[in-house]
């Protein structure tokens, strides 16, 4: 499942930004899945993330999309108290 190539990447970049989080599914661990969330400062710039892992079976496609939700809901009320007042996720 690894993105392998820039344009595989860049291709992601559109989803990611619609929903608002980014899944890593299986690239860096074999069984696991990744859900994270950029973190912004005041400025609009990215400061960090948040995310949650686990295996897949536990992060399973049915929960992913309330789980992105949430994992990109808790991403803007941190960025919110790091003083950020653009606009929020999907």
């Amino acid at each position: 499942n690894t993105l392998v190539t820039l344009d595989q990447l860049r291709g992601e970049f559109p989803l990611i930004r619609e929903r608002g989080f980014a899944v890593d599914n299986e690239e860096s661990a074999i069984g696991g899945r990744c859900i994270g969330a950029p973190v912004y400062d005041e400025t609009g710039r990215p400061l960090g993330a948040i995310s949650i892992s686990g295996p897949i079976a536990r992060v399973t496609d049915k929960d992913l999309p309330s789980t992105g939700r949430r994992v990109a809901e808790i991403a803007d009320q941190i960025s919110r108290a790091m003083g950020y007042g653009g606009k929020m996720s999907a």
